[in-house]
């Protein structure tokens, strides 16, 4: 009866290992994973035209771009995209401030990433 306790557990951990390397994990280390590098200009007006570029920024990937901060997200009017770069409108009346920007991805799971720019609404 022990030994085959110590089976089925060996058993048990051995697939669970082969599970583990061979299902790959989608995560913020995943090569696809959109990252805005550059904002342009990152001073901007209200209904102002903004051009964010980086990678994976596809409509295959991105499917809506935010300005954020804090609990107070805003969704911006995307003008043109492809996986270098989007074009973005902001709307006529976004409060003055500093902003980080965010995308929505695409999928079974969308989700939220903040992106490492800032840029300020005067």
């Amino acid at each position: 009866m022990k030994n085959l306790i110590s089976f089925m557990t060996l058993a048990l951990i051995s697939i669970t290992a082969i599970a583990l390397i061979a299902v790959p994990v989608k995560g913020d280390n995943d090569p696809q994973t959109p990252f805005i590098q550059t904002v342009s200009p990152d001073n901007v007006k209200q209904g102002s035209v903004i051009r964010a570029e980086g990678s994976y920024l596809g409509k295959a990937l991105v499917s809506d771009i935010y300005l954020t901060r804090g609990s107070t997200d805003i969704k911006l009017e995307i003008t043109s995209q492809t996986s270098g770069e989007i074009v973005a409108k902001l709307p006529a009346q976004v409060e003055p401030g500093r902003y980080r920007l965010m995308v929505l991805t695409v999928g079974l799971a969308p989700r939220f990433i903040e992106q490492p720019v800032l840029l300020t609404v005067e």
